[in-house]
């Protein structure tokens, strides 16, 4: 499940635009070489010059992974140590069957084990997963297959079971025995659900239990470096965290099942539930869209909207459970199951677009001017608004997407979070440029990637001039040049994973790596072919928690340079400085007024320190 915002228009345009921008980057002399041919599995494909980072959170065991062009993909929870067992009853059990298998590791912390199969008497034969001090971890009195325990804490497992005097079935086979030496999100969670940047953190919603209706949810938050730095800010919060969302620069949970409640985060490890809705069974989707937050129940198709205040019930269409939410084209959107499209205009008023479309409708993204969506068959389709046809079919159903410039990013796998989850799958993410598909990544997890979730923080800088042809060039504060070099005519990015591009019609791009925090542009009028020509500069700090933008409005004589310095503060201030070269001193009358205004910023939530997704190389 991919969590989205949208919290403003004109930070959601400027994101567009760069980032399709990033993904079709051209120098000043050639467009940069396109893919032609399949990946190698495990390697993330020339993409473009983008900065940011793409997350995966997996299941089976939980998982988080980051991808980076330095190291690749990356771990960031601990891979727990995994073993072979066999532990088995009789085949099929005696009557009056009583016994205790005890599995111990003695440097182990936490521990949990793998049934292939449990079929005993419901209700008369019991099973108890046990940890070593007695307490009940699980119990069983029913038939399952293909189930993992809760994580039991310490270096020991008890396994009791016990049967009555009559009807006996096949029992129970243990095959794995997973634990390790730290807790933390690896081992402790069964699968990260949602994941979300928030004041400079990245936060994870996880279950605990393979069966969505059992176990406890929880909130993390990773401080750092390494692959055992996560903390637990949020327990007990139903049974697994579906959703996580900022909204109103607050961070939001939503949890499932027995009521549809949604928390506030206030810091440190305090939640303030502000919704408990009981007509609803939890809390599956969450979505921000024209200032409104949109919530989906988790086992019917119904829809509400919180304001930061007050929840409302606006909806409910039939169905089973509201798995994702996208605009398209001035409208909104919801996946659910059975296929079932759902759309309103407003927010307000909803029907059924298409329904019959396959068993499951897990995601929706908006793409290349089509609204994506991913089907438990595998199959991708497109939707223009009217018809919709299959792209791609995956060979596992497609559980994640999240777009990027002109790439999907698509996770597969088995959906940990359905109303009777799956515990295994194909759980690999894969990229799709509108007409070809690319595995990116070799198996992540055992179960499926839950979610796919993008961040990014760049600078950009912009010349927009409509007479003639002004140059722009960027330099570091250790000389390294962006721009073109008129002596060999070929275009320089010497800042690494610097990008720029000229639409040789009026605009020059420079894209910047968010720590070049200090750097001087200059406007070159070498070239010029009026007199005096005007132009406008943008610097622009941008991540995917806010926008910071200085305008520069202002006009150059031909044959003449101007230069300015930017300094770009830790929290994304931005203060430019005009400077005059002392070899050209441009007249008085000359000298337009400058005008640096910050036109916007708005807050949402990244953590650009967690890592760099360079998309190329400058």
């Amino acid at each position: 499940m991919s969590k989205k915002t949208v919290s403003g228009v004109m930070l959601t345009l400027l994101l567009t635009s760069v980032l399709a921008f990033a993904f079709t980057v051209q120098s000043h002399r050639a467009k940069l070489n396109t893919i032609e041919e399949h990946a190698s599995v495990g390697t993330l494909p020339e993409l473009g010059e983008f900065t940011g980072v793409l997350y995966a959170g997996t299941s089976n065991l939980a998982g988080v992974y980051r991808y980076t062009s330095d190291t690749g993909w990356e771990a960031m929870t601990s891979v727990p140590n995994s073993e072979d067992v066999r532990i088995e009853t009789p085949h099929p059990y005696p009557d009056n069957y009583v016994n205790t298998w005890t599995i111990t590791r003695p440097s182990a912390a936490v521990m949990r084990i793998h049934f292939t199969y449990i079929r005993i008497e419901s209700r008369y034969d019991h099973i108890y997963v046990k940890s070593h001090d007695g307490i009940i971890i699980n119990h069983y009195s029913e038939e399952y297959t293909d189930i993992w325990s809760g994580t039991v804490p310490g270096n020991t497992i008890h396994v009791q079971f016990t049967s009555d005097p009559s009807i006996n079935y096949d029992g129970f086979v243990i095959d794995r025995l997973d634990w390790s030496t730290a807790q933390g999100l690896g081992i402790q969670e069964y699968a990260v659900l949602s994941l979300v940047d928030y004041r400079g953190h990245l936060y994870a919603g996880t279950m605990s239990a393979s069966n969505p209706q059992e176990g406890v949810g929880r909130v993390h938050r990773y401080d750092g470096e390494g692959q055992h730095v996560w903390t637990m800010v949020g327990d007990k919060m139903g049974d697994r965290v579906s959703s996580l969302i900022v909204f109103n620069d607050r961070l939001y949970a939503g949890t499932s099942w027995g009521s549809g409640r949604l928390y506030r985060y206030e810091g440190e490890s305090k939640w303030t539930k502000v919704v408990d809705y009981t007509e609803w069974s939890g809390i599956r989707s969450s979505y921000v869209w024209n200032n409104m937050l949109y919530l989906g129940d988790v086992a019917d198709d119904k829809i509400g909207q919180y304001d930061g205040t007050t929840f409302q019930h606006i909806a409910s269409l039939g169905g089973s459970c509201i798995y994702d939410f996208e605009s398209y084209n001035g409208c909104l959107y919801a996946g659910a199951y059975q296929g079932r499209l759902l759309g309103s205009p407003d927010g307000e008023s909803w029907s059924v677009v298409s329904e019959g479309l396959g068993p499951h409708m897990w995601e929706l993204e908006t793409f290349q001017d089509y609204l994506y969506m991913s089907l438990d068959s595998g199959e991708l389709q497109r939707f223009d608004g009217t018809t919709r046809q299959t792209v791609w079919t995956a060979p596992d159903g497609i559980i994640s997407m999240v777009a990027c410039g002109d790439r999907l990013f698509i996770g597969t796998g088995g959906e940990a979070g359905a109303f009777q989850g799956s515990v295994s799958g194909i759980s690999r993410i894969y990229q799709f440029d509108g007409v070809q598909v690319n595995a990116i990544s070799d198996l992540l997890g055992r179960g499926g990637v839950q979610v796919l979730h993008l961040a990014y923080a760049c600078i950009v800088v912009k010349l927009k001039e409509t007479q003639g042809k002004l140059y722009l060039h960027v330099y570091d504060s250790q000389g390294r040049h962006v721009g073109v070099n008129y002596q060999t005519n070929e275009t320089e990015m010497e800042i690494p994973h610097s990008q720029y591009s000229d639409d040789m019609n009026g605009t020059i791009t420079v894209v910047l790596p968010m720590e070049v925090s200090n750097f001087n542009v200059t406007i070159d009028g070498k070239y010029a072919t009026q007199a005096i020509e005007t132009y406008n500069l943008t610097v622009t700090f941008l991540t995917s928690e806010f926008m910071n933008e200085a305008n520069i409005q202002s006009s150059i004589p031909k044959g003449f340079i101007k230069e300015y310095e930017v300094l770009i503060s830790n929290d994304g201030e931005i203060v430019v400085t005009p400077e005059f070269s002392g070899a050209i001193i441009l007249p008085l009358f000359m000298v337009a007024t400058l005008v640096a205004v910050i036109i916007y910023r708005k807050k949402r939530s990244i953590a650009p320190k967690k890592g760099l997704l360079h998309f190329s190389q400058g």
